[in-house]
């Protein structure tokens, strides 16, 4: 009997430091993991020079983060303490970031209201709860940063359903990050059960209620993708990015028009003729479904690809025009595109901020990156298509480095060629690859059509004229 009691009190014991330990231990990993989770985006903007996010949820967390410890330090449980001590510090830096390289100043105003309202309610905690300077009794004092700390735990729960509730509206979740509505709920979850364990109303009712609304963000980033017509649902054009992965989409041809120096297009292979003398250089080529956002591009209508390959003894570079590596853009006849094929449209916008300098170009534009070589497709300025310097890419997205003009293309559907948007060079930042000045461009040779075995392929000694439609003039 007495070893029946025994074995019945060690599973009580077990179980009790499953609810008292393990959970609000995992509940605080998870909270941190959520501190920290702005933390490599706000790095990136204070390395670009401004901020790419919404300034007001970073204040809010802070101060959230900063009254559960309050609380934690005022009914002496050491678990919020634990689980908001490094979140504090977290989303500190991330306010601090904000309102320092917000540009917006309405969002900036508004951010710093909150930041002082927040600060006032940190020094009333620290006056009515923390301190016995008002009130003596310990339990009156805790159920005053109860009630304070599940009105803002609330209130962060709710700013994230606000977003969802807009994308059932346009029917577009695009904007909604599914892993960390997961971790919201995840914590939510332990925290309510922590809470219901230690009869904690102040924890267990704002986290049940955060379980509900971050549970219901994940349902709708699960069940609604992004609308085919977001942009449009805006009133917004679509973006070159979409336009190329649109017509990928559905057979349909595009026009390419280089940001870059203007050079004769051949017609004889999807060259465009500018209708103003010196006008911009347009390609008129058909992009195919690579696959995982990749496309393809066919220069003609047969089986030729525009592919990645070492420049060759007969691919010589046009004197005076600096090249960055030995890669070139060749035209080559097989029946798959393959690793060499295949390119990621990189969205390239028309005003961009980089390292503390601003970059101003024509317009919004396309960049054609190869993932297997690391390189853009750039058209230089004797009307050769070869490629950048390398470029890694960071945490599975690339981007095109500010100042970059040659690798930037404006598409378009078929049909007469507009000429309203003329190559801007940029204002200022870092130098494109090597010797990206226009120079007076040399005139290339005619490429010829050679046998190789496995593909034919354009072998040219500057590939330009040939494959791509161009003449330098």
């Amino acid at each position: 009997m007495s070893t029946t009691l025994l074995a019945d009190e060690m599973v009580a014991d077990n179980g009790a430091i499953w609810l008292t330990t393990v959970v609000p231990a995992v509940g605080s990993v998870l909270g941190c993991i959520l501190g920290f989770a702005a933390v490599p985006q706000m790095l990136q903007d204070r390395k670009d020079g401004r901020l790419s996010k919404d300034p007001v949820p970073y204040p809010v967390a802070f101060i959230t983060c900063f009254s559960w410890c309050l609380y934690g330090a005022t009914i002496r449980d050491p678990w919020p303490l634990v689980g908001n001590i490094l979140p504090v510090l977290s989303t500190a830096f991330c306010t601090v970031t904000a309102l320092g390289y917000c540009r917006d100043p309405k969002m900036a105003a508004r951010a710093e209201k909150l930041m002082i309202s927040g600060i006032a309610i940190l020094l009333g905690l620290i006056l009515f709860s923390v301190s016995n300077v008002v009130f003596d009794d310990l339990a009156v004092r805790g159920e005053i940063a109860g009630f304070v700390c599940t009105g803002l735990c609330i209130m962060q729960f709710s700013s994230p359903c606000v977003a969802a509730i807009t994308a059932v509206r346009k029917w577009d979740a695009s904007k909604l990050s599914l892993p960390l509505a997961v971790a919201d709920t995840l914590c939510a979850f332990f925290w309510t059960v922590y809470g219901t364990t230690a009869g904690l109303h102040a924890m267990w009712v704002p986290n049940s209620i955060g379980f509900v609304l971050s549970f219901s963000v994940c349902l709708v980033k699960i069940c609604i993708g992004r609308h085919p017509h977001a942009r449009a649902l805006e009133g917004l054009p679509p973006s070159p990015r979409e336009m190329l992965l649109a017509a990928a989409n559905s057979g349909n041809k595009v026009v390419l028009r280089s940001l870059g120096p203007a050079c004769k297009a051949d017609p004889q292979l999807g060259g465009r003729k500018s209708s103003l003398k010196g006008g911009p250089t347009t390609f008129e080529w058909t992009p195919c479904p690579a696959g995982d956002g990749l496309v393809a591009l066919k220069p003609g209508a047969d089986d030729a690809y525009l592919c990645v390959c070492l420049r060759s003894a007969s691919d010589a570079p046009v004197l005076g025009v600096e090249t960055p590596t030995d890669y070139v853009i060749k035209a080559v006849r097989r029946s798959a595109p393959g690793d060499a094929g295949c390119f990621l449209p990189v969205h390239a916008r028309k005003t961009e901020v980089q390292d503390g300098a601003q970059h101003v170009y024509a317009e919004d534009s396309v960049a054609l990156y190869n993932r297997y070589y690391k390189v853009f497709l750039r058209l230089n300025s004797s009307g050769e298509f070869d490629c950048s310097n390398p470029v890694n890419e960071c945490g599975g997205a690339v981007r095109l480095p500010g100042g970059w003009l040659w690798e930037r293309f404006a598409v378009s559907p078929p049909g007469p060629h507009s000429t309203t948007a003329a190559p801007v060079k940029p204002t200022a930042g870092l130098p494109s690859a090597a010797g990206r000045e226009p120079r007076d461009p040399a005139r290339v040779p005619k490429a010829s059509l050679v046998q190789t075995g496995k593909s034919d392929e354009i072998e040219p000694s500057a590939w330009s004229s040939q494959e791509a439609g161009l003449d330098s003039v």
